[in-house]
């Protein structure tokens, strides 16, 4: 149990999942009902945890290809850099 506290409080998924497998194995262990209770929460706990980060991570990426997607279209609205700036620099005659 220990371990698994110690692993969850890294607060990263992977070792979220590390934290879960210690669990697993406390819980291999024939424990009472009072310890596999307390594991079954913790399981609850981690597990949720695990699942926040993973939607942080899918709004990250969401909001990464949104700006990525802003900005071509900006890009693309802006007029094309060096042919015109050579026509308004060239003197009239």
């Amino acid at each position: 149990m220990y371990k698994a506290d110690v692993a969850a409080s890294r607060a990263t998924r992977e070792e979220l999942e590390v934290a879960l497998d210690h669990l697993n194995s406390a819980a291999a262990l024939n424990p009472d009902e009072n310890l596999i209770k307390l594991i079954e929460q913790k399981k609850v706990v981690f597990n949720a945890a695990i699942a926040a980060i993973e939607a942080r991570i899918e709004d990250e990426a969401r909001m990464a290809e949104q700006a990525a997607a802003e900005e071509a279209e900006q890009e693309a609205a802006q007029p094309s850099g060096p042919a015109e700036d050579q026509q308004e620099a060239a003197p009239d005659h």
